[in-house]
Formats: structure tokens, C-alpha cells, sequence
């Protein structure tokens, strides 16, 4: 069946916007329950060094804090430090060295975790592994843009291409794939765009529940790329 132009027009919506948390409201819930065994977390994120240090990116742990995982970033001499970081009821078993980007740099993250076994992939690439530990489950709801046991750590700066893949650990030719053209691996969980909604573009439906969030126009370049390549396919497709 060929495309309609009303679906051309689709693909570049949703490839060229992103989700702006203003640091002081913005945050999104995602209907997911991390598994302990084995997970993977991706999203583009920029961001300003108007942040505060410890502000969350995304958060799944009790207070304390305890247990799950988190991302934050610190900000220090201009520069944006991002961290990845897992723990159990004792505090943390498993972190990394901080990568440091600059104010307004787009920056690509894969994290993905087993038992003893966490890497870090940044723009495509592995950073850092860790095999120093076990997580143990967290009872909040896996936040994006603020600490998920309070109103508080909230993040300021433009996220877009969540994926969430419960269950397993992607592959080091997944992550290549999903930052060289976007392309999630069919397994995922869930995947947002942000395209002016949260919505999950996977057939499991598992939409964010968005609060006090805009959208900006402004994303990645590989990100405008994979749109201008997509929308050329689907010209040709309407054709």
C-alpha cells in the first residue's frame, strides 16, 4: 500500500522535535517496572550549565538514596558532567567515570545493565564498564527530569529518543545502530520521540505521563539527519 503525503509529513514531526524540561516543574513518568536482571536505558540530552549539581536525568530509586539506578550531572568550571550510577539497599555497587561535554553539546547515551556487568556508551561508542555489583529493585516509578522519591533535583536542558529495553542488555552493534540512524531494536519496551507528545512508538503502549513539559525544535544533527533521509524515502514511497 503506498504512503499518504499526510504520513510523510509525520515522520519529519516526529524525527525534529524534542522534550524541554525547564528545571523547575518538568518531569515525565514512565509505566515501566525495571527488571534487576538485566536493562537498557537510551536518550540524546542537552543541555546548560544553568543546572544545579546531583540534578537528575533520570531516576529509579528510593530515598536515601537507595537501591534502582540514576543518571545525574554535576556542572563544574563550565562543564556538563553526566553519571551513571546503580545501588542496592546499601548504597551504590555500580558508577563510572564522569564524561564531561560542553553547555549545549548534543550527547548520546546508551546505559545497559547486568549483575556485575554495566557499560556506558556514549555518541556510539562504549565509555566505561563496571563490574563491581548487584542492584536491587526500587519501589518508585521510573522518573525522567526529577528525583523519583520527591519533587526535587529537577533538570533543566532538552531530552529526546528515550528507549527503554526491559529484560536484557543491548548489544555494542544495537547502540551503533540506534545513534547512527534511530533505529531502536525491535525488542524495546518503550521509545519516545517527543514528537509535541510522550507517546510510545512501540506496540506495547507504554506512554510517559508528561507534566508542566514543552517542546523545542531544536535537536541532535544525526537526529535531523535520519529525518531528511526517512522523509526522502517517503517522498519516494508517495511517488
Amino acid at each position: 500500500m503506498a504512503r499518504t503525503a499526510a504520513s510523510t509529513r509525520l515522520v519529519t514531526r516526529d524525527m525534529n522535535k524534542s522534550g524541554s524540561f525547564d528545571g523547575t516543574a518538568s518531569y515525565c513518568t514512565v509505566p515501566i517496572t525495571p527488571s534487576t536482571t538485566a536493562l537498557s536505558y537510551a536518550f540524546w540530552v542537552k543541555v546548560s550549565n544553568s543546572n544545579p549539581n546531583n540534578t537528575r536525568v533520570f531516576d529509579w530509586q528510593d530515598s536515601g538514596p537507595i537501591n534502582g539506578f540514576t543518571f545525574n550531572l554535576t556542572v563544574s568550571g563550565g562543564r556538563i558532567g553526566f553519571a551513571p550510577i546503580f545501588a542496592n539497599a546499601s548504597g551504590t555497587v555500580g558508577s563510572f567515570s564522569i564524561y564531561t561535554a560542553n553547555p549545549g553539546d548534543w550527547v548520546h547515551h546508551v546505559v545497559t545493565y547486568q549483575p556485575d556487568n554495566m557499560k556506558w556508551y556514549i555518541n556510539g561508542a562504549l565509555f566505561g564498564t563496571d563490574t563491581s555489583g548487584t542492584m536491587t529493585a526500587a519501589t518508585q516509578t521510573l522518573t525522567i527530569g526529577r528525583r523519583s522519591a520527591s519533587s526535587a533535583n529537577f533538570f533543566k536542558g532538552l531530552i529526546d529518543g528515550f528507549v527503554f529495553v526491559n529484560g536484557r542488555a543491548m548489544t555494542a552493534t544495537e547502540v551503533a545502530t540506534l545513534y547512527s540512524i534511530g533505529q531502536a531494536p525491535s525488542d524495546a519496551s518503550c521509545h519516545v520521540r517527543f514528537a509535541d507528545n510522550v507517546n510510545d512508538e512501540t506496540s506495547n503502549a507504554n506512554n510517559l505521563t508528561a507534566t508542566s513539559l514543552t517542546y523545542s525544535t531544536d535537536v541532535a544533527t544525526k537526529i535531523r539527519s535520519a529525518s531528511s533521509a526517512r522523509t526522502n524515502v517517503s517522498n519516494r514511497l508517495v511517488a
